[in-house]
């Protein structure tokens, strides 16, 4: 399974045209300038919606099949060797919600009932963003 970099830049220039918005719509200190703290913790909360729904996304592409967190990392755009955080953040809310599993070894993961039914559209979750 290739990563698409054309699909990869795409969601770069949507980042930067939602970071331009965002900052567009905060509130001025009264002196012109923007409070530019709550335009960031913004984008981040956008960006961590947007992982959730990589996450599900590459997951529900291999129906199925249960992954470790280092192959899940290469299906959605990240480095192996990535040790942010944000992926294991990302399943640890997703399997909360019930739309992933961890499997019986407990390093992999499989997308659940529920997560393909958000997968194929038939209900939202606001913090997911497919």
């Amino acid at each position: 399974m290739s990563v698409d970099v054309n699909q990869n830049e795409n969601i770069l220039k949507e980042i930067e045209s939602l970071k331009r918005r965002i900052t567009a719509l905060e509130p001025s200190d009264g002196k012109g300038k923007k409070n530019q703290g709550n335009a960031e913790i913004r984008l981040k909360i956008g960006r961590q919606k947007e992982l959730r729904g990589d996450i599900l996304n590459g997951l529900y592409e291999i129906l199925g099949e249960e992954v470790s967190v280092k192959v899940l990392k290469i299906l959605v755009g990240r480095k192996p060797s990535d040790d942010s955080g944000e992926i294991e953040k990302g399943l640890e809310y997703l399997v909360k919600k019930g739309y992933v599993q961890r499997a019986k070894c407990g390093a992999c993961v499989v997308i659940s009932a529920t997560g393909i039914d958000i997968c194929e559209g038939d209900f939202s979750d606001a913090g997911v963003i497919l």
